[in-house]
């Protein structure tokens, strides 16, 4: 889960090692990439899609960016 602006950019980062498309990136349920409003609209948009209601975020990294994202869809 990476929150950034810059979503095409981190996209293609992430999809070059594995051989794959940004494309391929932004639509796999395995990474998630963007705004807060688009993080939160394709994690609304993988439930309608696959019934995924749960979700764990595996990173080392600081989630404090991503706490808006829960926010969000949480109503808040």
């Amino acid at each position: 889960a990476t929150v950034t602006d810059e979503r095409s950019k981190v996209a293609a980062d992430l999809a070059r090692p594995l051989g794959l498309e940004a494309s391929d990136v932004l639509a796999s349920p395995h990474f998630l990439v963007g705004t807060v409003d688009q993080m939160a609209e394709d994690l609304r948009e993988r439930r309608e899609r696959w019934g995924i209601s749960y979700w764990t975020i595996t990173q080392q990294a600081d989630l404090g960016p991503f706490a808006p994202v829960i926010a969000r869809l949480a109503g808040k």
